[in-house]
């Protein structure tokens, strides 16, 4: 007679091997031996596994490693690979105790918006290696950051720093590009077509540094940049841009900047002596434009002629003399500078 028996093997390698099967009546102590080879294939993979985040947000699973064996399996930094470095493994190294399990800790941070297939490998000499497919997703992120810049009055500037947590692992650099979202001109020309041309390339905000650098992150949180913005209003009343730095590694950060301009504030007192001084004034508009010069008193006078046409954002020096005159028994005046229907810009002069 014969009879049919079901034997479950588990190998922890992959290999050749040969395997003794022993069977024993229990009443006659006889007993028979199957010598049988075997043959064990490494599998294709252990499974898949999809991570879906938005961009720069961490998204955090585990993977469960198993220990059938009857003694503790070790792991060493550089077992537990993935081929991707958006995907932290933690711990790197670790070990399990006999006939236990650990959940180990995968940390999924995209960088970039897109689909990308990934290999998550887990070595060892006791249990055999491991593959795990990844699939690993990033959606774009919505939330648009705003930076609104302080007061700032026509004719002057500020800066303030855009500040944003880099991730990327390597050496790389951002491209820095800064778009008008608003539609105002910021003063009359004779030419239309040039004013509706010109109108929204140009914005009241640069970038200090472009290209700009950024060194390695020197973990999984990041490290903080800080990038340089100026503002240099170009008409009274609110401008608007959009700011956007991207990086083909590192990824695309945006923000919506905001300034608001007020009017010219007065400077001075100049103190003007025996020598002549020069006054600094630059034409803040995007475009030349014609500028009226006016002295309140003649003890004052002033090298350029007016009206003195200037170009766009270019700077200037007035020179001022001083000479007293008794019928003029005041030694105090101003300058008024003005141009359109803005206010004027005012600076104070004193001689001596």
């Amino acid at each position: 007679a014969t009879k049919d028996v079901k034997m479950k093997i588990r190998c922890m390698k992959p290999g050749n091997y040969k395997v003794t099967f022993s069977f024993l009546n229990e009443q006659t102590a006889e007993y028979v031996l199957y010598r049988q080879p075997l043959v064990a294939q490494p599998p294709d993979t252990q499974g898949k596994l999809e991570f879906q985040s938005v961009v720069r947000e961490e998204l955090v699973k585990t993977l469960t490693i198993e220990n059938p064996l009857a003694k503790k399996v070790e792991f060493k930094e550089g077992d537990i690979v993935c081929d991707n470095d958006q995907l932290i493994i933690v711990p790197r190294s670790l070990a399990i105790e006999r006939e236990s399990e650990y959940n180990l800790e995968l940390r999924y941070r995209p960088l970039i918006a897109g689909e990308k297939k990934a290999k998550l490998t887990v070595k060892s000499l006791d249990l055999g290696d491991s593959v795990y497919e990844l699939l690993l997703i990033g959606h774009p992120s919505t939330n648009q950051r705003t930076m609104v810049f302080q007061p700032t009055p026509l004719g002057t500037d500020k800066t303030q720093a855009f500040k944003f947590i880099h991730y990327f692992r390597k050496p790389t650099s951002y491209q820095c590009k800064i778009e008008r979202v608003d539609k105002k001109i910021p003063i009359e020309t004779k030419d239309p077509k040039k004013d509706a041309k010109g109108a929204g390339q140009m914005t009241d905000f640069s970038v200090i540094q472009n290209p700009f650098p950024a060194l390695p992150a020197d973990s999984s949180e990041g490290i903080e940049q800080s990038l340089n913005i100026l503002f240099e209003p170009s008409t009274l009343g609110e401008s608007k841009a959009l700011l956007t730095i991207t990086s083909p590694d590192a990824g695309e950060y945006q923000c919506l900047l905001v300034g608001q301009s007020t009017s010219p504030i007065p400077k001075g007192p100049f103190i003007i002596g025996a020598k002549s001084e020069n006054i600094p004034f630059k034409n803040p508009f995007l475009e030349a434009a014609e500028f009226n010069i006016k002295i309140d008193n003649p003890n004052f006078t002033c090298g350029a002629k007016s009206p003195m046409k200037i170009d766009a954002r270019k700077a200037i020096a007035l020179t001022v003399s001083y000479k007293a005159n008794p019928a003029v028994p005041s030694n105090t005046g101003r300058i008024i500078i003005s141009t359109g229907d803005l206010p004027p810009w005012i600076f104070y002069l004193q001689g001596q």
